[in-house]
């Protein structure tokens, strides 16, 4: 199921908390939500989920407004507040609840349990669990409709080693069989073991859309000096690289890697006389760069 957020803006006020936010969370893959706090990510989930009303804009699902769904609830699961279960109620009662408002059986409900692991807790009071337990609870109750769609917010809070690289599988596998998965995070490493693009957002606007590889590893640039310089850069041009002037008289720079920029000057005997590529850039700086206002609000388009 695909998600389209377009040209969402919300006031709180006198606050602009979103300004014309436009992103995609397309089936099959999963899209990181990343911003400093404050930036809005929060109240974009909640209007995703239906949980708040933009002042204009949309967010459809496959076309359809989440009002609209059929058993919305079952479609898209989400976690949003790890804490937001009754604290006197047992595990077993939570779910049992959920299961009952989705329409869900208990074979699915003791189904769910014993995956993530809570049948030794189904009987506790949920106030008595640690951090990494509710948290369980809460990404179980989200799946337990076998949803399209996931929403999760801070997901691997409280978890343990074991249990992170759990939720690795869950998503990735979640993701292989065609769900969208939205996940806020701020972890931006743990991010990267199992995203496969990221929106970023930074004072209420989309600073950047892209895959996380091309956020942290772009395509390389190259500084080139050759000795026909003009004949190598329409060569290159007629290949469909972007080709730019360089500061230095008889160099070019080069969107492409060294292997095909010398490729070609090879094939057309242009001696190359020097050649670089440009310093890989990290998802980390990256980040930092765009949401401290380094690089102009944009959008990146994803392939």
């Amino acid at each position: 199921m695909h998600i389209q957020v377009s040209s969402v803006s919300k006031h709180y006020g006198k606050a602009h908390i979103l300004k014309e936010i436009s992103c995609s969370i397309p089936a099959g893959q999963i899209t990181g939500l990343l911003g400093p706090n404050g930036s809005g990510k929060s109240t974009l989930m909640r209007m995703v989920l239906g949980l708040g009303t933009p002042d204009s804009g949309s967010i459809l699902y496959d076309g359809v407004r989440y009002s609209d769904l059929p058993n919305p609830g079952a479609a898209v699961g989400s976690l949003l507040d790890a804490a937001a279960r009754h604290p006197g109620r047992n595990v077993r009662d939570s779910f049992s609840l959920a299961a009952g408002m989705l329409g869900i059986s208990n074979s699915r409900r003791d189904e769910v349990i014993e995956q993530m692991g809570l049948e030794s807790v189904a009987k506790r009071r949920f106030k008595s669990l640690s951090l990494g337990m509710r948290q369980r609870v809460g990404l179980g109750i989200a799946i337990l409709g076998r949803p399209r769609c996931l929403i999760l917010d801070e997901p691997v809070n409280g978890l343990d080693i074991e249990a992170i690289s759990w939720l690795r599988g869950l998503l990735t596998g979640f993701a292989q069989d065609g769900g969208s998965v939205l996940v806020s995070s701020h972890l931006l490493q743990e991010l990267q073991s199992y995203a496969h693009r990221v929106v970023i957002i930074d004072r209420g606007s989309v600073a950047t859309e892209s895959t996380l590889s091309d956020l942290s590893n772009p395509d390389s640039q190259v500084s080139v000096e050759a000795d026909e310089p003009e004949k190598l850069a329409k060569l290159l041009l007629a290949h469909g690289f972007a080709v730019s002037d360089h500061a230095v008289p008889g160099w070019l720079k080069v969107r492409a890697s060294n292997r095909q920029v010398a490729q070609i000057a090879m094939e057309h005997r242009i001696l190359i006389t020097s050649l670089g590529s440009q310093q890989e850039h990290q998802l980390e700086e990256a980040y930092l760069r765009l949401t401290q206002g380094e690089y102009s609000v944009h959008r990146t388009e994803v392939l």
